[in-house]
């Protein structure tokens, strides 16, 4: 079979979506698979007919609207990974997603998008219920395919020394994108007084600019803060390092579909302190596998964040029970639940 998948993002930037088809691109290519993946901005129609795909793979019905385009054009059907900020921002809250789109015409072609997919994916059965509870009638062709087994390379970085971190600073990772959703102000303040009596105290923000003008006022609210690394975005074979070499990985999202960074931090046995929002809340058990917090709560972040500090066999409970929690939702069969979703498609 042959398969194109257009993604919002993906390498050499890396982003949940970029990360998402990577990993979907290799289990498709282990099952013997040929698999095209450009971003909207790559399309070439030339090439695409060249290749001749017998199906398309959008992923953010939003963002890579252009699908539905190619289907009709190639006269092929495509599927739809729903991936958060397509049905957060554009169907949910309809706040305005591109300027010089107001949010009632973002909400119709993000509707018009779903409607014409063969079929709609989403991660868990939270997102399903809650989105059939507002569009009923997506009920026939929405489908659950969880993530599948992070990617783990053994490179030979080392993200405290290539950071300047000493080996007895208590690090706080903050692994996500830097934009608005993403909530990156979020630990900064509350870390800076913690640090008056926890001296040892390292804040990294590790992830790609997404948004520019929110990453200027992010560089000038860090500005002079030397306990702050700003680290921007890595290689995803890098990526090991920063789990295994953070005290405690942080989410403080707005909303999340669901953070490759949540489970990849629960997989590597990491402690996870993040926000309480709807997706994160079925991954994480607060006190169980990690600890939650309300993101506009900057005393309960600061309360949360003292306790992973003083309690070391805390911490490291948290890390062994959100390993475990994570090989029960891990989906191993990703790649082959896909390619059974292309087939019914085709036919």
């Amino acid at each position: 079979m042959k398969i194109i998948i257009i993604t919002p993002k993906f390498f050499p930037i890396l982003s949940g979506n970029a990360v998402c088809t990577r990993r979907i691109e290799i289990g498709l290519k282990k099952l013997g698979h040929e698999v095209l993946v450009r971003t909207p901005h790559q399309i070439n129609i030339k090439e695409i007919k060249t290749f001749l795909p017998d199906v398309i793979h959008g992923l953010n019905a939003y963002q890579s609207r252009v699908v539905q385009k190619l289907s009709l054009e190639l006269k092929i059907p495509y599927i739809i990974t729903l991936t958060g900020s397509d049905y957060e921002e554009c169907l949910i809250d309809s706040v305005k997603y591109e300027k010089g789109l107001d949010k009632d015409g973002v909400k119709e072609i993000t509707l018009n998008v779903m409607k014409g997919a063969s079929y709609l994916v989403v991660y868990n059965h939270e997102t399903m219920k809650r989105l059939l509870s507002l569009y009923p009638k997506f009920d026939n062709k929405m489908k659950i395919i969880a993530k599948g087994v992070p990617i783990i390379d053994h490179g030979n970085y080392s993200f405290r020394e290539e950071n300047f971190i000493d080996t007895h600073d208590f690090v706080f990772s903050l692994v996500s994108g830097i934009r608005p959703v993403k909530n990156n102000f979020c630990p900064i303040d509350s870390l800076g007084l913690l640090r008056k009596k926890y001296e040892k105290i390292v804040l990294t923000l590790v992830g790609p600019v997404a948004d520019e003008e929110y990453d200027k006022e992010l560089r000038e609210k860090i500005k002079g803060l030397d306990w702050i690394r700003y680290v921007g975005g890595i290689p995803i074979e890098n990526m090991r390092s920063v789990f295994l070499e953070s005290d405690v990985i942080l989410n403080c999202s707005h909303f999340e579909g669901e953070s490759n960074a949540v489970i990849e931090a629960m997989y590597y046995g990491r402690p996870l302190l993040a926000s309480k929002v709807n997706g994160n809340i079925p991954l994480i058990e607060d006190g169980v596998t990690g600890l939650l917090f309300e993101p506009e709560n900057g005393d309960l972040f600061s309360k949360k964040a003292q306790d992973m500090i003083v309690d070391g066999a805390f911490r490291e409970q948290l890390g062994k029970n959100a390993m475990e929690k994570s090989l029960q939702f891990i989906n191993i069969h990703e790649p082959e639940n896909y390619e059974n979703l292309y087939l019914l498609s085709m036919n």
